[in-house]
């Protein structure tokens, strides 16, 4: 049985204030100042946010082994809770909020319920299983079944009087989710020609979707309910101070309307289908099959060859039951001329909604199956190939390359027309994103040394350009202007997922190791050289549009040296 505590404590850095609000660069995706958004907590703080979490698992096993199979069965349980407590800075005079500027100028706001309290979410998970291993002559079959069960809740809370919200009690709230579900293992290997030299394998097996406490804590009523909202801020006077009534939720003042209509009451605005939260075989899962060949070349060396196919199914949508696809106006902006680009450089890119004012900040989510709506997939199919070897006195050698390729059709309307934009809604991660070669070899030197080392080059990663466009830019081809009002943005993903990828990672370490024996004891001292070669590759990056755009945010570490030891006796 294991058990894990997890609390967590987020300051904010010295010199912020609790009066100091927090602020995103449109241009620049970059946060200022305090923190800005309301997550999971224990106690209410003017420390911003304390997490606490724990959780405790058992496992039980048994095995019945004969000469020709091995039996095992067990359970697994688990037990967890997590509270949801946050509270934010508040400015003097306007409230917990968020402030959006654009080129240093105000553009819009966000306004917060805080402090904020979900109460505790608790889950109790259960997996109970039974697999056999059944050989004869020269086949070896793997045969599994197992039930998973799931169940979560709430406790009921009372939250404090907050901004712009009252106080509120919440009842408990039981199975969200309570899910059933039996999933077959299956495997097989066959030595061909009988003298463990080659063997052709295969398996095919269901999985449930991993799930914690995700799902109770969406489902918590203090969480279903409106807690935060955006409204657009022209800020006239240029005396960044919104000059307004925030707790109106209509325009006035260098307000705008709030995003959310219901913001400010108890009304729930997002529920989740009983449908998907219990049942039978209704949780996300995935089936996953394996094919591959194993074959000894030479003795010492071997390699391995592989197929893999990974595929999806349950999908969810969140359908705003306030709007349909004829709320929205089709609107398009022409992208920037910039050969960083591509294609689009200089092009109209249509194909982009708003939402029409008369239905702006109606919102009443409804989570539930994607099936009603049209068909979602997501399928990996990869493949693997890597040897084995040893070779001169007590050299080892391993790696291979491995890749694949991954679709996910995602081009289903539910509100939006948007959603099924063509070239953005069926997104397609190609081999050269996900293709990877690694080796790592060990071999003794004279004088009791040993070298090893290791070499991967990973595919870079993907980048977009995200450009903010303003309601000047975008109402002449919409006809009017956006339902946010004249102050309004919409950002734009000018780049269809996956089309353009930072340069690949290339990575060598070494190792030189000296073992030296006295009496019954043993020293091991290492020498390290961390990314030998010096490697800059880029790890994270700015992806909205605009003078630093593609300017990395973190790269891999530079060349390190390390010494160290180790001492057995």
């Amino acid at each position: 049985a294991t058990i894990l505590v997890n609390p967590q404590d987020i300051e904010r850095i010295a010199g912020v204030e609790f009066t100091t609000p927090p602020m995103i660069e449109q241009t620049t995706n970059r946060r200022y100042n305090a923190f800005g958004g309301i997550v999971g907590g224990r106690t209410y703080t003017k420390d911003g946010i304390d997490q606490f979490t724990d959780q405790s698992n058992q496992r039980f096993a048994v095995s019945y082994v004969t000469g020709s199979h091995a039996l095992k069965t067990g359970i697994t349980f688990q037990q967890g809770k997590q509270a949801t407590h946050a509270s934010l800075n508040e400015v003097p005079g306007v409230g917990p909020v968020l402030y959006t500027v654009r080129n240093g100028n105000p553009v819009s706001l966000t306004q917060y319920a805080s402090p904020f309290g979900a109460g505790t979410s608790r889950m109790f998970p259960v997996g109970v299983f039974i697999q056999d291993q059944w050989t004869t002559r020269r086949l070896t079959a793997n045969l599994g079944l197992r039930y998973d069960g799931h169940r979560s809740s709430v406790d009921a809370t009372t939250t404090p009087a907050a901004a712009f919200i009252g106080s509120a009690s919440f009842p408990k709230v039981d199975n969200v989710p309570n899910w059933k579900d039996v999933s077959p293992r299956l495997g097989a290997s066959y030595d061909v020609f009988g003298n463990s030299k080659t063997a052709l394998k295969g398996s095919v097996g269901r999985y449930t979707q991993v799930e914690t406490i995700g799902i109770a804590d969406a489902n918590a009523p203090a969480r279903r309910i409106v807690n935060t909202v955006t409204r657009t801020w022209s800020d006239a006077n240029s005396d960044r101070f919104p000059n307004c009534d925030l707790n109106n939720r209509l325009a006035n003042g260098e307000c705008g309307q709030i995003s959310n209509l219901a913001f400010g009451t108890l009304a729930a605005a997002t529920t989740y289908d009983t449908a998907f939260l219990e049942g039978f075989g209704v949780r996300p899962y995935s089936w996953q099959a394996t094919a591959g060949l194993q074959h000894e070349l030479r003795p010492g060396f071997a390699l391995n060859a592989g197929y893999y196919r990974t595929w999806f199914g349950n999908f969810t949508v969140t359908d705003n039951r306030s709007v349909t696809s004829a709320d929205f106006d089709q609107f398009c902006v022409t992208a920037p001329t910039d050969a960083r680009l591509g294609d689009v450089s200089g092009k109209q890119l249509c194909g982009l909604y708003d939402v029409r004012p008369a239905s702006f900040g109606r919102v009443d989510n409804f989570i539930t199956s994607a099936d009603p709506f049209g068909k979602r997939s997501e399928v990996y199919n990869g493949f693997d190939v890597a040897i084995n070897a040893r070779f001169g006195s007590g050299g080892i050698l391993q790696g291979g390359v491995s890749s694949g390729q991954t679709v996910i059709d995602n081009c289903v309307t539910v509100d939006s027309p948007q959603a099924s934009r063509p070239g953005y809604c069926r997104e397609i991660l190609p081999f050269k994103g996900q293709t990877q070669v690694k080796f790592a070899g060990v071999y003794p030197l004279p004088f009791g040394l040993q070298f090893s080392g290791t070499y991967q080059t990973i595919a870079g990663l993907p980048v977009s350009a995200d450009l903010p466009y303003t309601n000047a830019q975008i109402a002449p081809s919409l006809g009017r202007n956006l339902a946010a009002g004249a102050a309004g943005t919409v950002t734009v993903p000018l780049l269809a997922p996956n089309a353009k990828y930072e340069e690949r990672l290339n990575q060598l370490d070494i190792r030189f190791t000296k073992i030296v024996k006295f009496g019954g004891a043993r020293i091991q001292g290492m020498f390290d050289i961390y990314n030998l070669f010096n490697a800059n590759s880029v790890l994270t990056v700015n992806n909205t549009y605009g003078p630093s755009r593609l300017q990395p945010i973190s790269i891999v570490g530079a060349r390190m040296f390390k010494f160290s030891g180790q001492l057995d006796w």
